[in-house]
């Protein structure tokens, strides 16, 4: 390598490297050649070149590993670098060469990119996950990183993994609406209520959502949650921590009182009385309430509004006498009309 190099550079070197016999020994002289002060302009084609002689994923991710610095010193040798990782087939070796690369170059929204088009290509769910989560946790990531990152992990098959990356992607707490949006679309592939309902509500309770992403998650919820008790504590937790315009109100409303379980529907119709409301929140929401199959329950919901109907106009309290008359009991009934007069 050296009497070679000494002559005519890495131009010179590179051929050899792929007519030598094993992988092992081209990967021993490529770390030789690594070891030279290889200019700038040059160092892509070295890269390159090895990557294109080496064929055991065990030998090129270690060849790769031993001088990560010098292969990210310049852009296109950062560039020349992870595209030599998309050679590597073994989702463990790609992955353990992808997270040292992460934690050098999270800073570089451009470098993120190539990063995320090489970890795509993992088929393990598992390594995926752990590349993806080594991103977010370097602090130096973009938010135009993340946003580049999150419809990655439609690439995970599996709900827990899928789920903890986008969990991990809330720490990011500068998120745009747009990543935002993009979260919400790529929680439509995880089935499970409980983790789509764990990261819902962890988006709830720390992102300030913005109509449309209130909207979007409210009505993924609708078609995809089937569980009313996933489903109401999610809805509890957007009506405590979210400023909802009357349209997601009245949205986030009509869906709870359609629960089958009329216990989680009257339970979050009772946090919603617990805001202060506004005319058409209240009129909205007495509307919901007559679709409440439990004598009740629907009378729990009723008394709960009843302070704030005794205070507003005539529109509330016939919307309110109006949803009384579902009630077939007439003691519930009774107890509820009673409860405005």
């Amino acid at each position: 390598v050296s009497r070679i190099y000494a002559k005519v550079g890495v131009s010179g070197v590179v051929p050899e490297l792929s007519k030598l016999e094993g992988d092992y020994t081209a990967s021993h002289y490529a770390k030789l050649l690594l070891e030279k002060n290889i200019p700038a302009s040059e160092l892509p084609r070295a890269i390159t070149g090895i990557a294109d002689a080496i064929d055991s994923d065990y030998y090129l991710s270690t060849v790769l590993q031993s001088n990560v610095s010098r292969m990210l010193s310049t852009p296109d040798a950062a560039n020349a670098f992870l595209q030599g990782t998309k050679k590597i087939g073994s989702a463990y070796y790609k992955s353990v060469v992808l997270k040292e690369v992460a934690k050098k170059l999270a800073g570089s929204p451009a470098q993120v990119k190539t990063i995320l088009q090489s970890a795509a290509e993992i088929d393990s769910d598992y390594y995926l996950s752990v590349v993806l989560t080594t991103l977010l946790e370097q602090n130096e990531l973009k938010e135009e990183s993340v946003k580049d990152l999150i419809p990655v992990t439609t690439n995970i098959s599996s709900d827990y993994y899928r789920s903890q990356v986008l969990d991990k992607a809330l720490n990011k707490t500068s998120l745009s609406n747009e990543s935002l949006k993009s979260l919400v679309t790529a929680l439509e592939g995880v089935n499970s209520d409980y983790y789509k309902s764990s990261v819902f509500n962890t988006m709830a309770e720390r992102m300030t959502m913005e109509p449309d992403v209130q909207l979007q998650m409210i009505n993924q919820i609708k078609e995809s949650v089937h569980s009313d008790y996933y489903a109401s504590i999610t809805m509890k937790n957007i009506l405590k921590n979210q400023r909802l315009t009357d349209e997601s109100f009245r949205l986030l409303v009509n869906v709870s009182s359609e629960f089958n379980s009329a216990n989680y529907a009257a339970d979050v119709l009772r946090t919603a009385a617990e805001k202060k409301l506004t005319t058409n929140q209240l009129i909205d929401i007495l509307k919901a309430s007559a679709n409440i199959d439990s004598d009740h329950y629907l009378s729990e919901v009723l008394l709960s509004l009843s302070d704030q109907v005794r205070s507003s106009d005539s529109a509330v309290k016939d919307a309110y006498r109006s949803a009384a008359k579902s009630i077939d009991s007439d003691t519930y009934y009774g107890r509820a009309v009673k409860a405005i007069d």
